[in-house]
């Protein structure tokens, strides 16, 4: 049983690692492409790309999909749930590392720009882990998720998600912001 088990966890989590970063390195090259396309055309500087919070939707998928109720509701529980659960999640965040890694080098951004922009990136991802563990009683606005899916039956969540998606986008602004403002400091030394 417990063999089964853990042959289940290994095939469910390498098939699902395959397909989503397999996937998600092609999504993140071309997302990747498509901005230097619109970097090699702007006038402006590229440093007021900063301000874009591309990171609330990539993230907020993660949200959206965090507990597959809507993956579970087309293909019930078991495997090919578990499968395209794993995928998705990890087609998301290969997608965001893999556009932010082919992006960073072809422009040859600063050592600290990156780590900047990384950390960025994790600090607006913790918004995403929180609202996961609130689903387990470490309060934030899973909270709202949770008694609105206890109230209707798991039928609406949306205002929990819709409050997640505002914590996003606050986090993902506001530290934008404050890279766009130390911009100069980051991105004055050589790669």
């Amino acid at each position: 049983m417990v063999m089964d088990l853990l042959i289940s966890q290994i095939t469910t989590s390498l098939m699902g690692w395959i397909i989503g970063s397999t996937l998600g390195g092609f999504a993140g090259y071309g997302a990747a492409m498509i901005c230097m396309s619109l970097l090699t055309r702007s006038e402006g500087s590229p440093k007021y790309l900063i301000l874009i919070p591309w990171r609330t939707p990539v993230l907020a998928l993660t949200a959206l999909f965090w507990v597959p109720y809507w993956i579970t509701g087309q293909f019930g529980l078991g495997f090919k749930s578990g499968v395209i659960s794993v995928a998705l999640q990890i087609f998301i965040l290969t997608s965001l590392f893999f556009s932010s890694t082919f992006l960073n080098h072809w422009r040859h951004t600063s050592l600290k720009a990156r780590l900047a922009g990384y950390s960025r990136t994790l600090a607006v991802f913790s918004v995403v882990l929180t609202a996961h563990y609130g689903l387990f009683g470490s309060g934030g606005v899973s909270a709202l998720a949770v008694a609105n899916i206890n109230q209707s039956g798991g039928r609406s969540a949306s205002s929990g998600w819709i409050a997640i998606i505002t914590a996003l986008l606050v986090f993902d602004l506001t530290l934008g912001l404050v890279e766009f403002i130390f911009w100069k400091y980051l991105d004055n030394e050589p790669a």
